[in-house]
Protein backbone atom coordinates (compact mmCIF):
# COMPACT_ATOMS: atom_id res chain seq x y z
CA UNK A 1 0.00 0.00 0.00
CA UNK A 2 1.70 3.21 -1.21
CA UNK A 3 1.61 6.51 1.24
CA UNK A 4 -1.17 8.12 -1.31
CA UNK A 5 -3.64 5.57 -0.79
CA UNK A 6 -3.50 6.35 2.96
CA UNK A 7 -6.74 7.70 4.57
CA UNK A 8 -6.87 10.88 6.32
CA UNK A 9 -4.91 10.12 9.87
CA UNK A 10 -4.04 6.43 8.69
CA UNK A 11 -0.52 5.12 9.80
CA UNK A 12 0.59 1.42 8.32
CA UNK A 13 1.16 -1.34 10.43
CA UNK A 14 1.97 -4.18 8.98
CA UNK A 15 2.35 -5.86 5.82
CA UNK A 16 2.99 -9.44 4.38
CA UNK A 17 5.38 -10.85 2.31
CA UNK A 18 4.73 -9.41 -1.73
CA UNK A 19 1.88 -7.23 0.12
CA UNK A 20 -0.67 -9.66 0.08
CA UNK A 21 -2.09 -9.09 3.47
CA UNK A 22 -1.69 -5.23 4.54
CA UNK A 23 -2.97 -4.18 8.23
CA UNK A 24 -3.36 -0.12 8.55
CA UNK A 25 -4.60 1.72 11.68
CA UNK A 26 -8.37 1.99 10.24
CA UNK A 27 -8.34 -1.30 7.95
CA UNK A 28 -7.06 -4.51 6.50
CA UNK A 29 -6.56 -5.04 3.20
CA UNK A 30 -6.01 -8.22 0.52
CA UNK A 31 -4.86 -8.32 -2.89
CA UNK A 32 -3.73 -10.97 -4.73
CA UNK A 33 -3.52 -11.68 -8.70
CA UNK A 34 -3.48 -15.11 -10.21
CA UNK A 35 -3.82 -16.95 -13.31
CA UNK A 36 -6.44 -14.98 -15.22
CA UNK A 37 -7.88 -13.68 -12.09
CA UNK A 38 -7.24 -10.53 -9.54
CA UNK A 39 -9.18 -10.62 -6.09
CA UNK A 40 -9.06 -7.33 -3.46
CA UNK A 41 -10.61 -7.03 -0.37
CA UNK A 42 -10.80 -3.71 2.54
CA UNK A 43 -12.14 -4.23 5.66
CA UNK A 44 -12.16 -1.47 8.09
CA UNK A 45 -11.01 -2.95 11.64
CA UNK A 46 -14.82 -2.22 13.00
CA UNK A 47 -16.29 -4.12 11.04
CA UNK A 48 -14.33 -7.44 11.51
CA UNK A 49 -16.39 -10.05 13.56
CA UNK A 50 -13.72 -12.87 13.53
CA UNK A 51 -10.68 -14.33 12.74
CA UNK A 52 -10.08 -18.15 12.47
CA UNK A 53 -7.35 -20.31 11.05
CA UNK A 54 -8.43 -23.08 9.51
CA UNK A 55 -6.84 -26.36 8.50
CA UNK A 56 -8.19 -28.36 5.75
CA UNK A 57 -7.72 -32.22 4.76
CA UNK A 58 -9.12 -35.08 2.85
CA UNK A 59 -7.99 -37.82 5.17
CA UNK A 60 -10.45 -40.30 2.82
CA UNK A 61 -7.67 -39.64 0.33
CA UNK A 62 -4.77 -41.38 3.16
CA UNK A 63 -7.64 -43.95 3.75
CA UNK A 64 -7.93 -45.13 0.20
CA UNK A 65 -4.00 -44.98 -0.34
CA UNK A 66 -3.23 -47.41 1.78
CA UNK A 67 -6.17 -49.37 1.84
CA UNK A 68 -5.29 -49.92 -2.17
CA UNK A 69 -1.27 -50.27 -0.93
CA UNK A 70 -2.37 -53.09 1.16
CA UNK A 71 -4.85 -54.98 -0.83
CA UNK A 72 -2.04 -54.23 -3.97
CA UNK A 73 1.05 -56.08 -1.61
CA UNK A 74 -1.83 -59.05 -0.37
CA UNK A 75 -2.36 -59.38 -4.68
CA UNK A 76 0.77 -59.49 -5.27
CA UNK A 77 1.60 -62.26 -2.44
CA UNK A 78 -1.23 -64.75 -3.53
CA UNK A 79 0.21 -64.05 -6.92
CA UNK A 80 3.27 -65.70 -6.21
CA UNK A 81 5.04 -62.29 -5.52
CA UNK A 82 3.52 -61.09 -9.63
CA UNK A 83 5.24 -57.62 -9.07
CA UNK A 84 3.07 -56.67 -12.70
CA UNK A 85 0.09 -57.30 -10.54
CA UNK A 86 1.40 -56.21 -7.50
CA UNK A 87 2.71 -52.77 -9.02
CA UNK A 88 -0.22 -51.81 -10.76
CA UNK A 89 -2.18 -52.17 -7.57
CA UNK A 90 0.38 -50.58 -5.64
CA UNK A 91 0.76 -47.36 -7.90
CA UNK A 92 -2.80 -46.15 -7.30
CA UNK A 93 -2.68 -46.60 -3.34
CA UNK A 94 0.70 -44.37 -3.25
CA UNK A 95 -0.78 -42.09 -6.09
CA UNK A 96 -4.21 -41.30 -3.28
CA UNK A 97 -1.42 -40.95 -0.90
CA UNK A 98 0.64 -38.13 -2.21
CA UNK A 99 -2.42 -36.71 -3.33
CA UNK A 100 -3.50 -36.55 0.54
CA UNK A 101 -0.28 -34.21 1.33
CA UNK A 102 -0.51 -32.49 -1.75
CA UNK A 103 -3.84 -31.16 -0.64
CA UNK A 104 -3.21 -30.09 2.65
CA UNK A 105 -3.64 -26.78 3.72
CA UNK A 106 -3.70 -24.02 6.53
CA UNK A 107 -6.20 -21.06 5.72
CA UNK A 108 -6.67 -17.58 7.53
CA UNK A 109 -9.96 -16.09 7.50
CA UNK A 110 -10.51 -12.80 8.07
CA UNK A 111 -14.56 -12.59 8.36
CA UNK A 112 -16.50 -8.78 8.14
CA UNK A 113 -20.28 -8.02 9.59
CA UNK A 114 -21.88 -8.65 5.99
CA UNK A 115 -19.11 -8.50 3.52
CA UNK A 116 -16.63 -10.31 1.80
CA UNK A 117 -14.29 -12.14 4.08
CA UNK A 118 -10.07 -12.04 3.18
CA UNK A 119 -9.11 -15.66 3.03
CA UNK A 120 -5.78 -16.79 2.26
CA UNK A 121 -3.48 -19.44 2.65
CA UNK A 122 -0.74 -19.15 5.06
CA UNK A 123 1.85 -21.64 3.29
CA UNK A 124 4.96 -21.19 4.53
CA UNK A 125 4.40 -19.56 7.63
CA UNK A 126 4.86 -20.73 10.92
CA UNK A 127 2.24 -20.87 13.44
CA UNK A 128 4.33 -17.78 15.42
CA UNK A 129 3.62 -15.66 12.83
CA UNK A 130 0.18 -17.02 11.90
CA UNK A 131 -0.53 -16.26 15.60
CA UNK A 132 1.11 -12.72 15.44
CA UNK A 133 -0.87 -11.67 12.50
CA UNK A 134 -3.95 -12.34 14.46
CA UNK A 135 -2.76 -10.58 17.28
CA UNK A 136 -1.85 -7.81 15.31
CA UNK A 137 -4.96 -7.44 13.52
CA UNK A 138 -6.76 -7.63 16.80
CA UNK A 139 -4.86 -5.10 18.72
CA UNK A 140 -5.40 -2.95 15.60
CA UNK A 141 -9.12 -3.34 15.58
CA UNK A 142 -9.37 -2.75 19.66
CA UNK A 143 -7.30 0.61 19.13
CA UNK A 144 -9.62 1.36 16.34
CA UNK A 145 -12.46 0.93 18.91
CA UNK A 146 -11.26 3.19 21.17
CA UNK A 147 -10.58 5.67 19.38
CA UNK A 148 -14.15 5.91 17.42
CA UNK A 149 -15.65 5.44 21.00
CA UNK A 150 -13.65 8.71 21.77
CA UNK A 151 -15.10 10.89 19.12
CA UNK A 152 -18.51 12.54 18.96
CA UNK A 153 -20.41 13.35 16.33
CA UNK A 154 -23.45 15.51 15.80
CA UNK A 155 -27.00 14.68 14.36
CA UNK A 156 -25.31 14.80 10.75
CA UNK A 157 -23.21 12.50 11.57
CA UNK A 158 -20.31 14.98 11.45
CA UNK A 159 -17.44 15.07 14.15
CA UNK A 160 -17.52 17.39 16.79
CA UNK A 161 -14.73 17.95 19.17
CA UNK A 162 -14.98 17.48 22.95
CA UNK A 163 -15.05 20.41 24.28
CA UNK A 164 -12.14 20.77 27.58
CA UNK A 165 -14.57 22.40 29.73
CA UNK A 166 -17.96 20.35 29.42
CA UNK A 167 -19.23 17.82 32.02
CA UNK A 168 -18.62 14.81 30.20
CA UNK A 169 -14.66 15.78 29.26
Amino acid sequence: MHQDQLLKGEILLSYSDEEIITLTTHRVRYKSKSWGQSKFISIMLEKISSLQVVYISYPFLLIIGIIMSIMGFVTGLTNNYSSGIMSLSIIPGVVFAIAYFITRKHICVISSDGGAPIIFKTEGMSAENITEIMDKVELAKNNRMVQLQSLQYDINNRYVPKCPFSPSA
